[in-house]
């Protein structure tokens, strides 16, 4: 047997349901919404230990040039009292006639600038590195056969001349 119901019984039993579905619709809305804020504050508690640890590396590698700037100045002061403590010479370098222009020589990061044919009071290091500033020069033969045999010569970049200074000589003005 067919049950008839009333237009107010058919509204009621719809809205029974549909209230149902929007209760359980309600549901997953408030439980989504949970899951939204529990993403999101464990999104942002990420990015506060994220810039923590960037911190952290920041003040690591800061402490880390500040220590090799350190190390770096202890050195560059151990060099310079090695080359104030080395024994001095009376140092001349020769001019050519193709260049008369002062002559650069560097030891350990300190750089001298010395003129050509002028006697100048350096350290003896000074001295040793114009010793090895050399070059190669082509040298061309000419052989019995007719031929011609390139060489090269090993000789001093520089002309210059060496002499020992008296304990506590000071350099000359210009």
């Amino acid at each position: 047997m067919a049950e008839n119901k009333t237009p107010q019984q058919n509204a009621n039993a719809q809205s029974g349901a549909s209230g149902t579905e929007v209760e359980s619709l309600r549901a997953e809305l408030a439980k989504a919404k949970a899951e939204k804020d529990q993403a999101e504050a464990k999104a942002a508690k990420a990015e506060e230990e994220a810039a923590a640890a960037l911190a952290a590396k920041e003040q690591a590698l800061k402490d880390a040039q500040a220590q090799a700037e350190a190390s770096a100045h202890k050195e560059e002061a151990a060099a310079a009292r090695q080359l104030r403590g080395q024994k001095k010479i009376w140092l001349t370098i020769n001019s050519t006639p193709d260049d008369s222009t002062a002559v650069m020589v560097g030891v350990n990061g300190y750089a001298y600038r010395i003129k050509r044919d002028r006697r100048a009071l350096v350290p003896e290091a000074v001295g040793e590195v114009l010793k090895l500033s050399a070059m190669d020069v082509p040298v061309v033969e000419r052989l019995p056969n007719g031929q011609n045999r390139t060489t090269f010569k090993h000789v001093n970049r520089f002309s210059f001349s060496v002499e020992p200074a008296e304990p506590g000589a000071v350099a000359e003005d210009d």
